[in-house]
C-alpha cells in the first residue's frame, strides 16, 4: 500500500527525479513479513525467521516484503546525486544505517532525517550513543531543529531527548 501511494505521488509531479525500489533495507538478505494492523495500514511491524508465525488477525493486511543490506545499493547510488536520506524504521535505524556504513563513512551523504526513539533503538539491541558518536566521528552535524538551523545539538542534548526528529548535516557541505 505505502509503496503504491509513494508511486501515485512521485508521478503526479514528473520534477521530482526519485527512484523508487521496492524492498525492505535490513541487516540481511531476506524475505520477511511486513503485518500491518487493519486500523491502520501505514504502522507496519517486520517479521522475519520464526517471527513469521505470529501473525494471527486474518483482518490485518500481511505482505512478503524482500530486504537487502543498504550497501547492496553503493555501487547504484554512488553513481548517483544522492542528497538525502530518510529513515522512520521504528528502532531498527542503527540495522539500516550499519548496513550501509559505508554511505556514511565514505560517500558523506550531505543529509540524513533520521526518527530517533532511544527506547525503540535499545530495544533493537542498538547503542544510541553509538550510533550518534559514528556520525559526529565522521564529520556530521546533529540538529534538532532542521537542517539550516544552525543551532547544532550535543550527543547528550540528544539522548536526554526519548524521541524526537533528528536532522544529521555533513559538516563540509555546509561550507
Amino acid at each position: 500500500m505505502n509503496s503504491y501511494l509513494l508511486k501515485k505521488t512521485f508521478c503526479s509531479n514528473r520534477d521530482i527525479n526519485v527512484t523508487l525500489i521496492n524492498k525492505g533495507i535490513g541487516e540481511e538478505d531476506e524475505k520477511c513479513l511486513l503485518h500491518h494492523p487493519s486500523d491502520n495500514v501505514g504502522n507496519g511491524v517486520i517479521l522475519c525467521g520464526e517471527q513469521k508465525n505470529m501473525v494471527g488477525n486474518t483482518k490485518d493486511l500481511t505482505e512478503e516484503v524482500t530486504f537487502t543490506k543498504l550497501s547492496n545499493y553503493i555501487p547504484y547510488l554512488s553513481k548517483k546525486n544522492l542528497a538525502l536520506i530518510k529513515i522512520d524504521v521504528e528502532g531498527s535505524e542503527g540495522k539500516v544505517i550499519y548496513s550501509g556504513i559505508e554511505l556514511i563513512t565514505k560517500y558523506h551523504i550531505p543529509f540524513l532525517f533520521i526518527e530517533f526513539r532511544i527506547d525503540y533503538l535499545k530495544l533493537k539491541r542498538t547503542d544510541p550513543r553509538k550510533l550518534l558518536e559514528m556520525f559526529v566521528n565522521n564529520g556530521y552535524l546533529l540538529n534538532l531543529n532542521g537542517f539550516f538551523n544552525k543551532n547544532y545539538s550535543s550527543i547528550d542534548d540528544i539522548l536526554k531527548k526519548p524521541s524526537i526528529d533528528l536532522y544529521i548535516v555533513y559538516s563540509k557541505f555546509l561550507q
